[in-house]
């Protein structure tokens, strides 16, 4: 399988290099992470590896919050079960428009403690910026967006194994919609090496995450995939396009990936966004031009089942 990501990143910091600029404050990588970068499998590689060094890193929570969210996920926290652990992680990783309209996030959290994890809500816009709207409407070039915040993600793991807390073995991510390519491409081997410098995930869930764009020919699940992964989508879903996702994951776990995934019938986009009732149409750039989204509780409810089971087996 050809991965076509990481051209289509070159067209896009070459038409937006001025406003990604001045948005994002770009800086110059170091020399060590220039020399990581410079160690990829090929110039693409390389591309991608630089541009997730190519902006600040985030400022994460110094401490946790123990037990539920109050009115919401209103921000980037780290909460935690009573006592003292050590307990396994979840990094959540919100959708294109960020967490302030991420209504699914305190139920994902809910559950995660429910389970007995840590979760660890990452925001990767506001400290840049970003409002709700900006990147879904392309104000932060898609392939440079999920560069930089597949480094967010692992800079995140690396900054939970700090905490005496944490099973720093049992440390897995999740990501919805937008973080859910995100997500994909943590499984991926030239992105572990990119960004991994403190250990890679121990497993990684795809939620309603588009896994191949047919307007920019650009997939998101790659043949090195690595990490365990799980995918789920909705069969009405014309973002995680299950036909255009589910012959990808086929093809490798066939070569040997470790992945799965579990199909939802009659279901959209956001099916765990509660505000998403009832459910409508919404304008999507990709074919037929429109995606259905609808909050279904049954499937949210599902959800959770299959993916801590999922993660349950895979950091056994």
């Amino acid at each position: 399988m050809k991965t076509r990501l990481l051209p289509l990143f070159i067209v896009m910091v070459t038409l937006s290099a001025v406003p990604l600029a001045r948005a994002l404050d770009q800086i110059e990588p170091t020399a060590e992470q220039k020399a990581l970068c410079d160690q990829a499998i090929n110039d693409q590689s390389k591309r991608f590896c630089l541009a997730g060094y190519s902006v600040r890193g985030l400022q994460f929570p110094a401490t946790a919050i123990e037990g539920e969210p109050g009115n919401g996920v209103p921000a980037m926290a780290i909460y935690k079960p009573a006592g003292p652990g050590p307990f396994p992680a979840l990094v959540l990783m919100h959708t294109c428009a960020g967490l302030s309209t991420n209504d699914q996030m305190p139920g994902w959290v809910h559950a995660a403690l429910a389970q007995g994890y840590v979760a660890f809500v990452l925001d990767s816009f506001t400290q840049r910026g970003f409002g709700s709207d900006t990147v879904c409407n392309g104000g932060w070039p898609g392939v440079a967006s999920v560069a930089v915040r597949s480094r967010d993600a692992f800079d995140a793991l690396a900054h939970l194994k700090q905490f005496p807390f944490i099973d720093k073995t049992r440390i897995a991510a999740m990501g919805f919609s937008h973080g859910a390519r995100v997500a994909y491409l943590l499984s991926s081997e030239h992105v572990v090496k990119a960004f991994a410098s403190a250990g890679r995930f121990a497993a990684v869930v795809a939620v309603y995450g588009q896994c191949f764009s047919p307007k920019h020919n650009v997939s998101y699940v790659h043949d090195d995939m690595s990490t365990p992964l799980l995918a789920l989508l909705g069969a009405e879903d014309h973002d995680g396009d299950p036909k255009e996702c589910i012959p990808r994951l086929d093809k490798v776990k066939a070569g040997g990936a470790p992945v799965q995934w579990h199909l939802f019938d009659g279901v959209g986009h956001v099916w765990d966004q509660p505000s998403r009732n009832p459910g409508k149409r919404m304008p999507f750039d990709e074919p037929p031009g429109w995606t259905w989204f609808a909050y279904d509780a049954k499937v949210t409810e599902q959800s959770h089942a299959l993916a801590f089971d999922f993660l349950g087996r895979a950091m056994r």
